[in-house]
């Protein structure tokens, strides 16, 4: 259940030219590696992995990428670097791109591909947002329910799909405020964590010109650390446990980290994330979905902390990758 507030800007006059916070909700001994560059051949992006899969992308100045033939297995024939997914990520070259889950009471399919590959795949290729989305919507059964939503601040543009919405990629407009959870762009309008966090990043990003760069940084993770509530009075225990834009650990699963990226009009980016629990880095109990995080303690003796942890990246190098 992860939550997603955006705001991009492509007419050169206003002071962020993109401002995202994002909220990751995921099993808390999913194998995971926090946000750092990528080395070489895709040493532009700025993101966190995935190391659940890994497959091979090509280099990053290809515009060829696996979702025109939706066969994963057929880029390891292009000479690329073995990566795996990701969830969200910038590069210095002014791309971005982010996804989501769409929650849906369906049966586990093992045959569709890893969703998370998606935005590595768009970030290391040169490809447009618009094209890029186009040719992957002819292959969109291949997997499972997502929103992804794809970037570039230089060209300018940025696009939006969901495969369960019924409708093609749609270019998305300037200025305007968005927010994705696990229903699309349109049908989760209505829940609780995109309603009331939409009214609180509106609020942060309407002062935006007001406040030091610091200041906004931290109102944007204040609105990722909310955790109130108000599911329907017919909403199950699960809904409830998931309403929050900030969801509490329970059995293992809950928000394991906040991002927040700041894009300005000069294209200086910075990123800060926070991880929100403290586990050792070697995860024994992942069985492919869940870990098993009782037998977890029980066998380590090591408990989940509650503790952030922040790391704060800032760059523009985006000169030398404009030509």
């Amino acid at each position: 259940m992860c939550v997603i507030f955006f705001r991009f800007d492509t007419s050169g006059t206003d002071r962020y030219r993109l401002i995202c916070a994002a909220n990751r909700d995921e099993f808390l001994a999913r194998p995971t590696e926090p946000a750092h560059f990528w080395p070489d051949p895709h040493s532009q992006i700025l993101a966190g992995t995935d190391l659940v899969h890994s497959t091979v992308l090509p280099h990053s100045d290809s515009t060829n990428f696996t979702s025109q033939t939706g066969s994963e297995s057929q880029i390891s024939n292009r000479g690329g670097a073995k990566t795996n997914g990701t969830w969200l990520g910038v590069t210095k070259n002014g791309r971005f791109a982010f996804i989501t889950n769409v929650r849906a009471a369906e049966v586990s399919d093992t045959t569709l591909l890893s969703r998370g590959f998606l935005v590595s795949e768009f970030l290391t290729s040169k490809v447009s947002p618009q094209e890029y989305l186009s040719r992957l919507a002819k292959n969109a059964d291949k997997y499972g329910g997502f929103n992804l939503v794809v970037g570039d601040l230089i060209e300018p543009q940025v696009w939006y799909f969901g495969n369960k919405s019924g409708e093609p990629p749609v270019a998305l407009k300037s200025g305007s405020l968005y927010a994705l959870s696990n229903a699309t762009l349109t049908t989760g309008r209505d829940w609780h964590k995109v309603k009331f966090g939409s009214a609180l990043f509106e609020t942060v990003v309407e002062s935006r010109d007001r406040l030091e760069k610091e200041t906004l940084v931290n109102n944007l993770l204040d609105i990722l650390r909310n955790k109130s509530s108000n599911p329907p009075a017919e909403a199950t225990e699960m809904q409830k446990f998931l309403d929050p834009i900030c969801i509490d650990e329970r059995n293992g699963y809950g928000t394991r980290t906040h991002t927040v990226v700041l894009v300005d009009s000069l294209l200086q980016t910075q990123m800060v994330e926070i991880d929100r629990y403290i586990l050792d880095t070697k995860i024994e109990y992942w069985n492919g979905r869940m870990a098993y995080i009782d037998l977890y303690v029980k066998n380590t003796g090591h408990k989940i902390e509650e503790k952030e942890q922040r790391r704060n990246f800032t760059f523009n190098d985006t000169e030398k990758y404009k030509q």
